[in-house]
């Protein structure tokens, strides 16, 4: 019996495990050919999420990424004047401030839901025979000798059937040459239920450094 509890805790915080953990997955990418070969040493990260997401907490979850894998980047956020009405030359300027090779821009382009159902399952696990104490010890065990006899060697587990519906951020991304203000590096993705702003930024993180690295836009310094 005690097995059997353990089998089926380990299979609920298993389940729990990988469904609070998000999921990213790169859409789209592509890099502007005159830039090809051009490694950018240091990004100031910026995002404009609207009201749905935290974005400042986003870029944390990015600049972590970047930090473990020794890029270096800084929150391109605190450079942006609150309430200031910004047009493109203006916010250039703000931007050079930080003193980095590049300016990486995130922007939600949408939120989608989508609801799934999962049918009712049954599944066997190993049965922890009879045991002292059980009400029906004495009448299905009347000798030792039959202990695990008639004890059924498997029992069925059954679980109901159930709607759940998830969410999916499609966030873009865009990379500009700080020295030159020009595009070279742009992609999409789309993250399903991120558990909050900072792992939707990590998640994203991780994915785009990977891709960055193929293009040759980051020299990742750690493995």
């Amino acid at each position: 019996m005690k097995r059997n509890n353990w089998f089926i805790r380990i299979v609920f915080f298993s389940f729990f495990f990988l469904y609070s953990c998000s999921n990213t997955q790169l859409l789209t990418s592509w890099e502007n050919a005159k830039f090809k070969g051009e490694t950018y040493n240091s990004y100031a990260v910026v995002a404009v999420l609207g009201k749905r997401l935290n974005s400042d907490a986003f870029v944390q979850g990015v600049l972590e990424d970047f930090s473990q894998k020794g890029v270096e980047a800084i929150n391109g956020n605190s450079f942006i004047a609150s309430g200031k009405k910004y047009n493109k030359d203006t916010f250039n300027e703000d931007l050079k401030k930080s003193g980095t090779e590049a300016y990486m821009f995130f922007k939600l382009l949408g939120l989608k839901k989508n609801k799934t159902y999962t049918p009712p399952t049954s599944y066997l696990v190993p049965s922890a025979g009879g045991y002292w104490g059980s009400p029906f010890y004495g009448y299905y065990f009347p000798q030792p000798f039959a202990f695990y006899y008639w004890y059924p060697a498997y029992q069925v587990i059954n679980t109901p059937g159930y709607w759940s519906v998830s969410k999916v951020y499609q966030i873009e991304v865009a990379v500009y040459s700080a020295k030159d203000d020009q595009l070279v590096y742009t992609a999409r993705t789309d993250t399903f239920d991120p558990t909050g702003s900072l792992v939707l930024g990590e998640s994203i993180g991780k994915v785009l450094l990977r891709d960055m690295k193929a293009k040759g836009l980051v020299d990742l310094k750690r493995k």
